[in-house]
């Protein structure tokens, strides 16, 4: 505290400390507008050489007569003032400050915030700007004579500047404070309404030939900046930040903050002290009764409709407007509040395509950084939505109801069709140099760009079922440990449905993009990165409530993942790169050289779809609480006949199977009996057994002679050789089940001898040499008990 008690001072100059009267206000003084009772500490300006100056121009402009040097004064003084404090932001020492000092106190510099007196009079500004915007000759009231021909918006540069020291001023919890009291929010949500008013007038204007007047466009570019200013003087206020920490190119207000991504970043609400976390709460409630959530729903729908009728551009406003919005939605009256508005449906209809200045014929005049910045623009509206709905099954319900579903599910899936459609038009028109001009649908995103966003994408869907810091988590144990706040089980369990039913849509929707061609490796990245994130997401969700089982089963969980869209979809080069992406998600991946070096260890894996998706199953079937896990084995036997071709898939298949009956024994033994369980592994190992025979009919030699002359190992004998390995393993992992199976019941013993099939497969099974010994140990066990239970009825 040495610093702070530095910093203050309790008989400061009276060059530095101007005395507390209310100062002049055009128009009028304000009511309340006493700064005795504004919020303490009081601050003033110090007598250091920038501040100092600022303190003698705060002077001039409270010692002018007229009108006249009073506006002359305050616009030096506000340039002056941006010139000093463009970079500004409060001290760390802001905290301490507001805790220990009493009303009595002055703290002297602006480290902390600024003079209430200096707050109060650009609040008043902004009163005038709002007059002069609503009063101009193209505001909805003016007569149609002058809408043809509109007039300039009668603002100055200064009063712009305003703003900007608006923007700056809001950086601080302190001036937050005096802005609030001094009615800044309903101020500002007033502008807000004149400005996104004029906006619908001015761009009504524009023909859509785009031949609109000169003075039009001047005055969207005004209402543009003014605009700006506006949502992040409303995101500075709620967060005490910056609009979020984003790409400085978006807004000049923020340049002070350095950021390298395009995804917008916020603090984890888990490290936000205290303080900020009341005054968040504190802030959204100013808005929503003020109304200005409400004007930037509006706003947001303005911006919409200009974007379809590509009189639209400038990404700036649609993305300040979203992260200012994505801040007002904290707890159920915000989300209530929000729904009431049509919040949810402007949501919907942002998350689509934006405009058909996307399309592949406009393809060659998008750069790959704009193709970025409309993705992440896409990642903030589902953001948004989730935060809009999560625990509120009311609010999840509009998501939930007829067309919705595959509204959502198409919206969130347009990527994959234009991507698809960037190689069908390649493909089709390969010797047009007009399209060979574009960057090939390939180059859409480098890898590990796409890479991020299918993560991020994946990562916003699953939080509509648990918090998003749980669903990045690498750990079950620690992803439940960090949940702290209780979920509704109605929410979990409508959100569970909802998600299947997703799901379901999303991966149609992409399988179709393969009808006509091999699928794009982008695709193919999307749609395992967004089925790994899912399966991780519902085992986690069961670990938590053991009860959704029955939910996950009524939706069909087993014929989503175990489908060809998911479990069967893709090709091993693409899970290859997908397997080295996902482990490396907190590495910068450059290019695809990483995925060709890996090629061969990782081709003697499983892929890691498989063993999630297996997990999850295994998981499932044997938790406490399941009585029965008939669907499970089901999905797990169907799985098996359909991967009979890949032994290492099966092995896991197979492996899974002895987990379950170990764990869950009495449950899987019921299972197998209604399943003819037994039966069908063995005939699946009869199937490895003859194609094992086939693939050694046939002649290869061991050694082929290169076109220069050198001896080399045939790579198709050395490949036969690992196939050859991996199906041992599996019929043996087979006759192990089975005499784990026989082993532990004395019923499915009965079962297995009184089986023709059974026993047809056994003894099918012995034209393998390799098996022969634990065949006939399998043969005799089992005769031996036949023998045994026939002695027994003839005693």
């Amino acid at each position: 505290m040495n610093l702070v008690r530095g910093l203050l001072r309790k008989s400061p100059n009276p060059a530095a400390a101007p005395a507390p009267a209310s100062p002049s206000v055009r128009g009028g003084c304000f009511p309340g507008a006493d700064l005795d009772d504004a919020p303490e500490p009081r601050v003033v300006f110090s007598d250091s050489a920038e501040e100092g100056v600022l303190n003698t121009l705060w002077e001039d402009y409270e010692n002018a007569h007229d009108q006249d040097e009073k506006e002359k004064a305050l616009q030096i003084f506000v340039l002056k003032f941006l010139q000093t404090f463009r970079d500004w932001g409060p001290h760390h020492i802001e905290q301490s400050v507001d805790q220990e000092l009493g009303s009595d106190e002055i703290v002297v510099g602006c480290s902390y915030g600024h003079p209430s007196e200096v707050i109060l009079i650009l609040i008043q500004e902004i009163s005038l700007i709002t007059s002069t915007i609503t009063e101009s000759g193209t505001s909805p009231e003016s007569s149609p004579k002058h809408l043809d021909q509109p007039e300039p918006l009668e603002l100055s540069t200064e009063r712009l500047h305003v703003l900007e020291c608006l923007t700056i001023l809001t950086r601080s919890m302190h001036n937050c404070k005096v802005f609030s009291y001094y009615g800044g929010v309903q101020k500002v949500t007033s502008l807000l309404k004149a400005a996104v008013d004029q906006l619908k007038t001015l761009n009504g204007l524009h023909a859509v030939d785009d031949q609109s007047s000169g003075q039009a466009v001047e005055n969207t570019r005004i209402m543009l900046k003014i605009l700006i200013c506006i949502i992040t003087i409303i995101s500075n206020f709620i967060k005490l930040e910056p609009t979020v920490t984003r790409d400085p190119h978006f807004s000049d207000t923020t340049k002070y903050v350095p950021s390298n991504s395009y995804l917008a970043t916020s603090t984890p609400e888990n490290i936000i002290p205290d303080v900020l976390q009341h005054w968040h709460q504190k802030a959204i409630v100013l808005l929503l009764e003020a109304g200005s959530v409400n004007r930037l729903v509006e706003l947001l729908r303005v911006i919409q409709r200009l974007n379809l009728k590509e009189q639209w551009t400038d990404l700036s406003l649609h993305f300040t407007t979203l992260c200012a919005l994505r801040s007002t939605i904290c707890g159920t009256r915000a989300q209530n509040h929000f729904k009431s508005i049509g919040g949810l449906e402007i949501l919907l209809d942002g998350l689509g395509l934006p405009s058909n200045k996307f399309s592949v014929s406009k393809h060659s005049s998008i750069s790959r950084d704009e193709r970025g910045e409309i993705l992440l623009v896409q990642l903030l509206y589902l953001e948004i939505m989730c935060e809009a709905v999560f625990g509120n099954a009311n609010n999840l319900q509009f998501l939930c109801e007829s067309g919705l579903v595959h509204k959502f599910a198409n919206s969130i899936s347009w990527p994959a069709f234009m991507i698809q459609e960037f190689h069908r038009q390649k493909d089709n028109m390969r010797t047009s140099l007009a399209l060979d001009s574009i960057s090939g649908p390939i180059h859409f995103l480098d890898i590990s760009e796409w890479h991020d966003y299918s993560v991020k994408l994946s990562t916003s869907l699953c939080s509509f079922i648990l918090p998003s810091d749980v669903v990045k988590c690498s750990s079950d144990e620690i992803a439940v440990s960090q949940i702290s706040v209780s979920i509704p089980s109605a929410y979990q369990e409508q959100s569970v449905r909802w998600m299947i039913r997703v799901l379901l849509t999303v991966f149609l929707c992409i399988k179709t993009c393969a009808c006509e061609s091999e699928l794009p490796s982008h695709i193919k990245i999307l749609a395992k990165t967004i089925q790994l994130y899912t399966i991780r997401t519902f085992r986690r969700v069961l670990v938590l409530a053991p009860a959704l089982l029955t939910a996950f089963r009524e939706e069909g969980v087993w014929d989503l993942i175990f489908s060809e869209d998911c479990f069967y979809f893709g090709s091993s080069a693409e899970d290859i790169q997908f397997h080295i992406v996902t482990e490396n998600q907190n590495d910068s991946v450059r290019n695809n050289k990483i995925a060709t070096d890996s090629e061969s260890s990782y081709r003697t894996d499983v892929n890691i779809l498989h063993v999630e998706a297996i997990s999850f199953l295994e998981f499932a079937a044997t938790l406490n609480e399941n009585t029965y896990n008939l669907p499970e084995c089901s999905a797990l036997l169907d799985a098996l006949e359909h991967c009979v071709s890949d032994a290492v898939v099966v092995s896991i298949l197979l492996k899974c199977c002895r987990v379950i009956l170990q764990l869950a024994t009495e449950q899987t033994l019921a299972s197998f009996k209604s399943l003819d369980g037994i039966t069908r592994v063995l005939k699946v190992a009869c199937l490895q057994a003859q194609g094992l025979q086939n693939s050694r009919s046939l002649p290869r030699p061991d050694i082929v002679i290169d076109k220069d002359g050198f001896r080399e190992k045939n790579i198709e004998m050395t490949l036969r050789e690992d196939r050859t390995g991996h199906t041992l393993t599996c019929l043996k992992l087979s006759l192990s089940l089975l005499k784990d199976y026989v082993t532990i019941s004395s019923d499915g013993r009965i079962l297995v001898l009184h089986n023709a099939d059974c026993i047809e497969c056994l003894f099918n099974l012995f034209q393998e040499e390799n098996l022969r010994k634990e065949l006939v140990e399998q043969v005799l066990a089992l005769f031996r008990v036949k023998l045994c239970l026939s002695q027994i009825s003839l005693w």
